[in-house]
């Protein structure tokens, strides 16, 4: 057990072995980040239940969180601070309190146990990271170097985390891998959610394919309407034309012009 400050976070979940980047402004969160600056750096990374609290008691806060250490943290303008986070191993809060201004726990480490196969477990990491690998493909909100990061973390459960913290999950999502100690177990659920991801990856791609296609079509069509609208208006112009002609015509017939003057007049009407 060891007593360290308590970082409250909300809209994520920070997992082991795992680099992350936050802006802290909340003054408890900021005293603890100062506190463990003081001291060796290390800091537990406690993630909030109701993601809308803004000012959480020690009642809003999960008891499973991530031992981390602080590699940077840099003050801004405005008195926050940009904070950069190195998850070292799982933890459970005991004694999670709250004293000057600022959270404080015990922390025990939570080690990985495996009650599956390892080659199964083995078997499940492989697929875990070649389903991650056609979502990266899918998903462009997803850096390709987060790939890379997946292939080379230390052991199957390493590629669970990595995975998790890469793939749009929610809060509670990530805190339940987050509280999952069998790789196998976690390795399935990493599994369905990445399954799941990928379906709605291509059926998104299918939708918008056939909104194009749908959006090409029409386009195509008033541009054929247009078209017709044109040569419409030609074919009235040419049809009033052809009547004004006509009517030229008759006039000419009716006036009984000697021959060379009415072949002369035709000529000329022909030309208009």
């Amino acid at each position: 057990k060891e007593r360290l400050p308590v970082l409250a976070v909300r809209d994520n979940v920070h997992f082991p072995l795992l680099v992350n980047t936050l802006l802290v402004v909340r003054e408890p969160s900021l005293r603890a980040v100062r506190r463990s600056l003081e001291n060796d750096r290390r800091i537990l990374v406690l993630s909030q239940r109701d993601m809308s609290v803004d000012e959480p008691e020690v009642r809003d806060l999960a008891s499973t969180g991530t031992m981390s250490e602080v590699l940077q943290a840099s003050p801004l303008p405005d008195g926050s601070l940009r904070v950069v986070l190195r998850g070292s191993s799982r933890a459970r809060a005991v004694g999670l309190t709250r004293r000057s201004g600022s959270f404080w726990s015990e922390a025990i480490q939570l080690d990985e146990v495996d009650r599956d196969d390892s080659l199964k477990v083995e078997a499940q990491a492989r697929i875990a990271v070649e389903t991650f690998e056609r979502v990266v493909q899918l998903n462009k909100a997803i850096p390709p170097e987060a790939l890379q990061g997946v292939i080379h973390a230390e052991g199957p459960g390493a590629t669970a985390d990595a995975i998790a913290h890469h793939l749009p999950l929610t809060p509670p999502q990530k805190q339940r891998l987050l509280e999952e100690l069998s790789v196998g177990e976690r390795l399935n659920e990493v599994l369905r959610l990445l399954l799941h991801e990928e379906q709605v990856l291509n059926l998104g791609s299918k939708i918008q394919r056939e909104v194009e296609a749908s959006l090409g079509q029409s386009q195509r069509e008033f541009y054929l309407r247009e078209q017709l609208k044109v040569i419409q208006n030609e074919l009235m112009v040419r049809e009033d034309r052809l009547g004004e002609t006509e009517e030229y015509e008759a006039k000419i017939t009716r006036c009984e012009l000697p021959e060379d003057c009415r072949d002369k007049v035709l000529y000329e009407l022909r030309r208009l």
